[in-house]
């Protein structure tokens, strides 16, 4: 990573940080990577490699590498500000730019694992100037003045229009373009979603770049497309679907990669040994004081640092801003000694980079038609003069300037040939906040004025684009202003615009972040009590769905030890909601180091008043999975294991901590068997279950793909020593002697497969002994149900006893899928069914019900309805929350498989209508809940999940009232139901919940599920925007500036 404010021109190759990554992908991920950690999470997978300090691949390498190029085709990537995003992209086309130009000593300085990558054509493109192409403009038209001819704006175009540019105006258009891609690959970069200001903008930048895609991949199969951005400020604002998109969220610094980054950054400076030794005992020392640490958690912030000690040693500040202060002080004082014009006019220089920064930042939230946050060398001049004349300062100084300074003003440099902007963003809103602040009037009793320091922040609080602004603005207030500050905050708060949104709060976990208040501890004490209150911490997590780790950290003294306490009390507190305990887990693990994290939760009373709690609480820390087995297993020997406990270990993956006595395995064994989910697995497989975990349930989503790491566990076990503690498991329980030998079998039998349909055939003949060992219990059947899902098997007409007793259950399920669309069969196999043992019975329905195609079912429903309303309560609830479970993993019928007709059921009975609507939702699931769920009142989870799930989706399709669905969702939360996936129903819907709704659900957030609550606050916000006004305006309206007078 390297920056031209601190003397490293050119030396990208050699400053890079490859900064960790957090990969989202909805659904499945169905490779693992070879040294990443694979998590689920609210039906999405997880990759990072944040967790292995010393692993300093990061995303650059995963998105160059084999991994990447074979799953991650067009990406977005997110960072806070100075994270290094536009330095990714450029990094990634430089990496090919150099091979394909066959440069050696560049060549030599990549890593090992970027130099041998999939080499592709590299454009980077600055979303700015697509979006002023869009629009109709020509953001270059200051290097290249000839009009342009007559074509499309689109993403081709622009395109075309760059190679013309940078090649010195040869011909060249889309068809060239097209052609190209048809002889190599491509990599476009897609830089800087954020700088996209306007929303109509964004809207209109993502549609072309979602609809040039598909056209480009005609041509070029092997398109590689990678698109920076800050983290949205908002949910549902304009930007790319994660279905379509994958997330990579950049982390923070690793230590490992600072003291390494440290070493190249003295060799580029040139220090001396003695030099490098007293500078590595200080960055040492300054490593273990949090807030500075806190300070090199993103590149740019690093690199400041590292200048800082190396100019002055360990006085170093706290604050954020003022470590920008000293920062620009070094630069500017380095630049004095260089040029006799700065040291002339260093003040002044200062305060026209304050004004440029202002002006740039408020031009890029107004202007819709340039590229925002640049400027020409005209427009430069000419704004300069104004701002001179307007200050009563000579204006012959610009000249001067300019002309002593060809390729830069200082911090101000050419981006683009003819134009000027701030080389990185935060640059830009450091400068714009000192402005703000220096320039503020003074308002005396009697000659009020506006403009003051305290209606500068209230303007640029209140509005989004400016937060990062806004956190160093505050960081200029002095000792005697804090106070007034801390009011201003609590005010944004209570703000009828913003005050329901996280955004107030998220700005003052910042603040506090930053040191802003650090000479006032009473300011402190009150925004802490107030973040700290029941009413305002759960908006200091990130919604659910995100996964990403945006919660600001703050240090003990700012309050992150009370918001922990706080957070952990909540997780502690009786009748916590499951989805809040996560969110409060999530604010936890935020404010603690993981060390404390897990102490504060071995020495928790929740394991004295309710153990299962406890571990669950464990569980959403992270600490359950962290903790060592000994300390855990010591543990859990203080008190009797109960089935509650069992569930959350075996979810856990951490039932080897739990062997102490037969009664506790049959307890852990029973909750596998009870119903299908998936576990974490442990490296190597662990008594008592090895790899019978993963036959049952291999992955989140079944059988239909199976990972690389799964395969190389599944096949090494069988070769693997095992020691001595699980020989003697092995020998003391003839459970764990059974799960042993049936996962060998599973490993060699796997191991054998050379197909994807022997290797499903291995965990069928698994899943059979485990049925012949432990019965047709429910996660057995489902498991083998999953595998007759995942298997292709013609339709057949043939005879065919379901009963018969020399047939496997895999030889029964796939006899049923055959005969999908055979009613005749199906009628006369329920008729049967009547006289078979239970168990073949409810095989028999679940077959029909997840096998069988929805015209068939709706043809057996006379006799369906009348053996499902006879069911006792235990098997109806058994074959209920099987195929609910199961439903996600059936193919949504299509008009081909169903033929021409369509049979309509007469729903009669409830029973059979909630399956047949949980199998086809969209064609039955609104006829259902009207019929049977609307005024439902029982306690029946599935129903009141089912119930919950279609109330919301009636209210988007406009046929149910609002009012009616938050009763509805109110009272499902209160009977434990909160998994709807309301923001995935939004995303399918044009219909917003409208805005008295969400004032309901934000004003009584706590009946509602926390996903109803982040829907809401995604409308607040997007309603909120468009009631802000622009700060730029405010200012002229209030004639903030001289030169606005």
């Amino acid at each position: 990573m390297g920056f031209k404010q601190v003397e490293l021109q050119n030396k990208l190759l050699d400053l890079f940080i490859d900064l960790p990554f957090r990969l989202t992908m909805k659904g499945m991920m169905y490779a693992e990577h070879k040294s990443a950690r694979i998590f689920y999470e609210n039906n999405s997978a997880i990759l990072t490699n944040q967790d292995d300090d010393e692993d300093t691949a990061g995303t650059a390498s995963l998105l160059l590498g084999d991994w990447g190029h074979k799953r991650l085709r067009q990406v977005v990537v997110e960072g806070a500000p100075g994270q290094g995003k536009s330095t990714l992209a450029q990094y990634m086309c430089q990496v090919h730019r150099i091979r394909i130009l066959n440069k050696p000593d560049d060549f030599e300085k990549l890593p090992s694992r970027d130099q041998n990558s999939a080499l592709r054509i590299p454009f980077k493109v600055d979303l700015r100037d697509l979006a002023a192409w869009l629009a109709g403009s020509d953001p270059f038209e200051t290097l290249s003045p000839d009009p342009l001819p007559p074509e499309p704006r689109t993403m081709e175009s622009f395109l075309a229009r760059l190679v013309r540019l940078h090649s010195g105006g040869i011909h060249f258009d889309v068809n060239d373009l097209l052609q190209v891609s048809k002889l190599a690959p491509l990599l476009i970069a897609l830089d800087g979603l954020d700088e996209v200001v306007e929303i109509k903008q964004r809207s209109d930048v993502v549609a072309a770049v979602s609809k040039a895609l598909p056209r480009l991949r005609e041509n070029c199969p092997h398109l590689s497309v990678v698109i920076t951005s800050r983290p949205a400020a908002f949910a549902n604002s304009p930007g790319f679907d994660t279905s379509n998109f994958p997330h990579i969220e950049l982390l923070s610094v690793k230590r490992s990669q600072i003291f390494t980054y440290a070493e190249r950054w003295m060799e580029v400076r040139g220090l001396t040994n003695r030099e490098r030794d007293e500078f590595r005992s200080i960055l040492k020392e300054k490593m273990t004081a949090p807030h500075l640490r806190d300070l090199s958690r993103n590149p740019m912030q690093l690199t400041i640092l590292l200048s800082l000690i190396l100019t002055q040693g360990s006085a170093l500040p706290d604050k954020r801003t003022n470590l920008y202060d000293d920062y620009v002080d070094m630069f500017f004082s380095r630049e004095s000694a260089k040029s006799p014009t700065v040291r002339k006019h260093i003040v002044l220089l200062k305060d026209l980079h304050r004004f440029l920064g202002w002006t740039l930042h408020a031009t890029a939230e107004t202007n819709r038609r340039k590229s925002s946050g640049r400027i020409s060398a005209d427009e430069l001049r000419a704004t300069l003069n104004d701002y001179l004349v307007a200050e009563g300062h000579p204006t012959e100084v610009v000249e001067e300037i300019f002309g002593a300074m060809l390729e830069r003003v200082v911090m101000i440099v050419p981006r683009i040939q003819g134009t000027y902007e701030f080389e990185v963003q935060p640059l830009r809103e450091y400068f714009a906040a000192r402005f703000l602040y220096d320039t503020a009037s003074y308002s005396p009793t009697g000659k009020e004025k506006k403009g003051t320091k305290p209606d500068r922040f209230d303007a640029a609080a209140r509005n989004f684009y400016w937060l990062n602004v806004v956190r160093f603005l505050a960081g200029c207030f002095s000792k005697g202003e804090l106070l007034d500050l801390a009011d201003r905050v609590k005010a944004l708060i209570e703000d009828k615009l913003v005050g329901k949104t996280r955004h107030p709060i998220e700005l003052t976990a910042m603040l506090l972040s930053d040191w802003v208040f650090e000479q006032s501890p009473k300011a402190v004490a009150q925004l802490v009590e107030l973040l700290s209150s029941p009413d305002y911490i759960g908006r200091l997590a990130s919604p659910l769905r995100y996964g990403g780790q945006n919660i600001a950290p703050l240090p003990p003294q700012s309050g992150g030890r009370r918001i922990f306490e706080t957070a952990f009390a909540l997780l502690e507190a009786d009748g916590t909601p499951l989805d809040r305990q996560q969110t409060f887990a999530e604010i936890a693990r935020a404010q603690s180091s993981t060390e404390d994290c897990d102490k504060r939760w071995l020495e928790s009373n929740a394991f004295k008043n309710d153990p299962a709690k406890w571990l669950q609480i464990g569980r959403y820390l992270g600490s359950l999975a962290r903790v060592d087995s000994q300390v855990l297993r010591e543990k859990l020997n203080k008190t009797a294991l109960t089935r509650s406990m069992a569930i959350v270990l075996v979810r856990a993956g951490r039932t080897e901590c739990a062997l102490s006595s037969e009664h506790n395995l049959q307890l852990l064994y029973n909750v596998l068997f009870a119903e299908r989910g998936y576990i974490p697995r442990p490296k190597p497989p662990l008594a008592p279950f090895y790899l019978l975990n993963s036959a049952i349930a291999p992955t989140p989503f079944g059988f239909q793909y199976l990972p690389v790491g799964l395969r190389d566990t599944i096949t090494s076990f069988k070769d693997a020593e095992l020691p001595e503690t699980e020989k003697k498991l092995i020998e003391k329980f003839p459970f764990v002697r059974q799960c042993y030998d049936l996962s060998v079998e599973l490993s060699r039998s796997y191991a054998e497969a050379a197909t994807a349909t022997q290797q499903l055939a291995a965990f069928e003949a698994a899943l059979e002994n485990c049925r012949t060992l432990w019965g047709s219990r429910p996660a057995i059947v489902a498991a083998l149900l999953d595998c007759a899902l995942q298997r292709r098997i013609r339709a057949s007409v043939a005879a065919f006893d379901f009963f018969a007793q020399s047939l496997s259950t895999t030889q029964r399920l796939r006899g049923a899928k055959a005969r999908r669309s055979d009613s005749g069969w199906w009628l006369d196999a329920l008729e049967k069914s009547k006289g078979a043992s239970k168990s073949l019975r409810l095989l028999l329905i679940e077959a029909l019900i997840l096998l069988g195609q929805v015209n068939t079912i709706v043809q057996c429903e006379g006799i369906l309805k009348e053996m499902l309303d006879n069911m006792s309560e235990e098997e109806w609830s058994t074959l209920a929350t099987m195929t609910s479970l199961q439903q996600s993993t059936v193919k949504r019928p299509t008009g081909k498989e169903e033929g021409s007709t369509q049979f309509a059921p007469n729903l009669d009975s409830l029973r059979f209508s909630y399956l047949l609507a949980l199998r086809d939702s969209d064609r039955f699931g609104e006829k259902v809940f009207l019929k049977f769920f609307q005024t439902y009142s029982g306690s029946a989870q599935v129903y009141l999940k089912f119930r919950q799930n279609q109330a919301f989706r009636s209210a988007l399709k406009g046929t149910l009232d609002w009012n009616e669905v938050l009763k509805i969702v109110s009272d499902g939360y209160a009977r434990g139901v909160h998994g709807t996936n309301f923001d995935h129903q939004l995303a399918n819907s044009h219909s917003p919940i409208p805005a008295e709704i969400c004032k309901q659900v934000l004003e009584n957030f706590q009946k509602y599920p926390m996903a109803l609550r982040d829907a809401a606050e995604g409308a607040t916000v997007r309603a909120a925007r468009r009631g802000v006004k622009p700060v730029s305006v405010i200012a002229r309206t209030e004639r903030w500036f001289a030169f606005d007078q």
